[in-house]
């Protein structure tokens, strides 16, 4: 008997030890929280990440696709007969040139075609009237075509609007006696496709700013003009805000495009998605469970007292 009692810890070191147990429980729980908050985070931005990175793999290939559709046509137009027939005749007058193009502009469907001069000033396009007349040799796409014996692919900015080209030389022999540009403009339900495929927002910069984006609300505006700002990274980043509100976000530059210009995607993050607001309460759980066994153990104690 007098050995039990030595082993038998005191009465008033009883609610010292539960409480400390309790402490011990309510602590462990809310650091098992924390971490698990921590990994599914972790988890969620790299699945942020993968999502931009795969909206811009699938938009970038379906640009591509569409640049060499517009090579090859291209090339078939360049030697259309009536074309080289016309582009053969000395002093042929714009409007003969004109009316060939808009012909073939209503065969192919294409947004523009242009024929220019061997220096590169545009002598007749179809499509885009501001263009008349304008020297473009030293546009990057001009200096492509006009140094390489193959079809080439490219980009202009026209009145703000994005427009992917393709290029070929008309040739007699070994000389150019023009170039024909084929073009098709980057339009709003190439964005909507994009959005609905990837679930990742999608927007066109040119020059500084911001000439439209999908999906086109209000709230998204303030997240694609912040894009707009940043200065794009040569290899794939992921640009982050936290405030206003959080988002997370991609540029590309378009090459050979002027004024400057940009593609930029946009996600907000996938915790913030109410989907995922369930789980986070339900992390809570064993700390909520801790706290209330830490509260009895105390209620207990005092009254005790």
């Amino acid at each position: 008997m007098a050995s039990n009692s030595k082993n038998r810890l005191p009465a008033e070191a009883l609610p010292v030890r539960s409480i400390g147990l309790a402490s011990i429980l309510l602590i462990s729980s809310l650091a098992w929280v924390l971490a698990a908050k921590h990994l599914l985070l972790q988890q969620s931005l790299a699945r942020d990440e993968s999502a931009l990175k795969q909206s811009e793999a699938v938009f970038m290939q379906a640009r591509e696709n569409t640049r060499s559709t517009l090579k090859i046509e291209s090339q078939l137009l360049a030697d259309d007969p009536r074309l080289r027939s016309a582009l053969g005749t000395p002093g042929i007058d714009e409007a003969t040139i004109l009316d060939i193009l808009v012909d073939l502009k209503k065969v192919t469907g294409a947004d523009l075609l242009a024929v220019l001069s061997p220096s590169g000033r545009v002598q007749a396009v179809a499509g885009a009237e501001t263009f008349r007349g304008l020297d473009l040799g030293s546009s990057a796409i001009v200096k492509s075509v006009s140094s390489s014996e193959k079809s080439v692919t490219g980009s202009w900015v026209i009145e703000d609007r994005l427009i992917d080209l393709g290029a070929s030389a008309m040739r007699y022999g070994d000389q150019a006696i023009a170039y024909l540009m084929v073009g098709s403009y980057l339009d709003k339900k190439a964005l909507v496709q994009q959005h609905q495929i990837t679930d990742v927002g999608v927007g066109v910069v040119i020059g500084g700013k911001l000439t439209m984006f999908e999906p086109d609300r209000a709230e998204d505006r303030a997240g694609f003009e912040w894009l707009s700002s940043q200065t794009p990274s040569t290899d794939f980043k992921v640009f982050e805000q936290i405030e206003p509100s959080p988002l997370l976000g991609a540029i590309a530059e378009v090459p050979g495009a002027l004024p400057p210009s940009r593609i930029v995607w946009s996600r907000r993050p996938e915790s913030l998605l109410p989907s995922q607001q369930p789980l986070q309460l339900l992390l809570w759980g064993p700390t909520l469970a801790a706290l209330t066994v830490w509260c009895v153990v105390m209620f207990q104690t005092f009254v005790k007292k």
